[in-house]
């Protein structure tokens, strides 16, 4: 598989179950449970912004990084998730006085993590039927 056929890949599983997630928490579980019902107006356009410079410049990551074995491609993209989510919450954290270290931050960090596992783990596949 080459590079931008992986990117769109990591992206579009990357965007679909993100966005899946974040649905879940805002329609369907009760307001404040994981994420605060609003964020500071003047913070929530750069937030925004930074989540999707994060799904774009992980998915570019992820895509080239493309491992021969499963394991490799589950360490690393843990590794990367955890990363990329801890910088994005607590980045959050410290610009929205809203932003909650637990749960918000700690659980939105682990989702990062599984999230980008289960992106990697998929393309590898996807990547090994080619």
């Amino acid at each position: 598989m080459d590079f931008v056929w992986s990117f769109l890949w990591h992206l579009l599983f990357i965007v679909c179950f993100d966005t899946c997630w974040l649905t879940l928490n805002f329609k369907c579980l009760s307001d404040d449970f994981i994420y605060p019902k609003q964020t500071s107006k003047r913070s929530l356009p750069v937030t925004i912004l930074f989540c999707f410079m994060c799904w774009i410049v992980s998915a570019l990551y992820l895509a080239g990084h493309l491992h021969d074995t499963e394991l490799d491609t589950v360490f690393e993209s843990a590794w990367t998730g955890s990363l990329v989510y801890s910088v994005f919450n607590f980045t959050t954290y410290a610009m929205n006085s809203d932003w909650r270290i637990w749960p918000t931050a700690i659980v939105d960090t682990f989702w990062g993590t599984c999230l980008f596992t289960v992106t990697a783990v998929i393309v590898h596949k996807i990547n090994l039927s080619d």
